[in-house]
């Protein structure tokens, strides 16, 4: 079996990226590529803490349990978010299954809710232990796929089809919708 030298560079999360220009070997036969097959992922602040940005410039962040989208001013703080890869999602090309925490990891996004509407909820969840246990329900587990050379979007595990999106208007909660790229944001970047 060949081996192929894989070099990634510095600033990605998604589960197909390595830190700081890491290179690895790995068989060209491999199904996939995942961060915690080469990082020990044991500690959540091994992962880098990002902000998240839709692509009219708004930012994702926590107001009162709720992230919503906010244009980036000096007196905004920021949100930061970690993304944990999903061990017991298969991943395809271009999608990653991910956790989304928040700031320290212990809040983290879900989708609660009927199939025809569901919802996005911030919620009290320990980021590790669901990197270190998994998630039977899907709620937390999010795909994330790449949509633009350096953007993506975050589908639903739960609720296939369904995508977080941000409002065209500033100041507006982040929630869900299932028209990809017409009326509300899909694509995000870090």
């Amino acid at each position: 079996m060949s081996a192929v030298l894989v070099t990634v560079p510095y600033g990605l999360v998604s589960a197909h990226d390595l830190p700081l220009c890491a290179q690895t070997e790995i068989p060209s036969l491999a199904p996939v590529l995942y961060l915690s097959d080469i990082l020990d992922l044991g500690d959540k602040s091994k992962i880098s803490n990002k902000t998240i940005c839709d692509t009219a410039d708004k930012y994702w962040m926590l107001v009162d349990k709720t992230i919503t989208a906010v244009p980036k001013s000096p007196n905004t703080k920021l949100s930061s978010f970690k993304l944990m890869p999903n061990r017991q999602l298969s991943s395809g090309e271009k999608k990653s299954p991910v956790y989304i925490g928040i700031e320290d990891g212990n809040l983290c996004l879900c989708c609660e809710g009927s199939a025809d509407q569901p919802t996005l909820q911030v919620e009290e969840k320990d980021i590790q232990d669901l990197y270190n246990n998994g998630d039977k329900t899907m709620r937390f587990s999010f795909y994330q796929n790449t949509s633009g050379s350096n953007t993506f979007n975050f589908e639903s595990a739960a609720h296939p089809g369904w995508f977080i999106c941000t409002s065209p208007h500033p100041q507006e909660p982040v929630g869900l919708t299932n028209k990809l790229g017409e009326t509300f944001i899909t694509d995000f970047h870090f």
